[in-house]
């Protein structure tokens, strides 16, 4: 897997129900077309998409973000920066989580808020994101789940459950 699957899969994720056509995904991560095809049969063959339908795999999903991405794409964290809010300061943990000086953010020059970076899964990320605030919603969570403290990874998960229709296991 390469770090631009988790945005491919996060847009599948927030756009669940129906098949996005590859341009529109392309257009919607600012991947090239090619890249979101290879991303694509990347997620088919994981385990983690549906060959025909090209929808996420809810057990394995789930199993893959609770337990795996903390371990394939770890965390590169950095300095104070301007950017974009992300992990447990964005939706929809911010509402559990009280905003403080470790407030993580994705370097971005356009972004409006200020505190530790932390590197997001693909260089595009914040501008697609900024564009949709569904697939926003999603990294946001992978980001929790794979930088978080305990408390916040178990807010995270509950809510990964919940939007893939499963009852919590974890």
């Amino acid at each position: 897997m390469k770090t631009q699957d988790m945005l491919t899969l996060g847009l599948i994720l927030a756009h669940s129900g129906k098949p996005m056509p590859f341009k529109d995904m392309a257009s919607g991560t600012g991947l090239s077309l090619g890249e979101v095809h290879a991303s694509v049969g990347r997620l088919i063959r994981s385990g983690l998409v549906h060959s025909e339908f090209r929808q996420a795999l809810p057990l394995a999903t789930r199993e893959f973000l609770a337990h795996g991405l903390r371990y394939v794409f770890p965390p590169n964290f950095g300095g104070r920066v301007r950017g974009m809010v992300t992990a447990a300061g964005a939706k929809p943990l911010a509402d559990h989580f009280v905003a403080g000086d470790q407030e993580w953010v994705w370097p971005w020059e356009d972004g409006s808020e200020t505190g530790l970076a932390l590197e997001p899964f693909y260089g595009s990320a914040p501008e697609a994101c900024a564009a949709d605030p569904a697939l926003y919603e999603w990294m946001a969570l992978f980001d929790a789940l794979r930088a978080g403290r305990a408390r916040e990874c178990r807010f995270a998960r509950r809510e990964v459950e919940s939007r893939l229709g499963l009852e919590a296991e974890l």
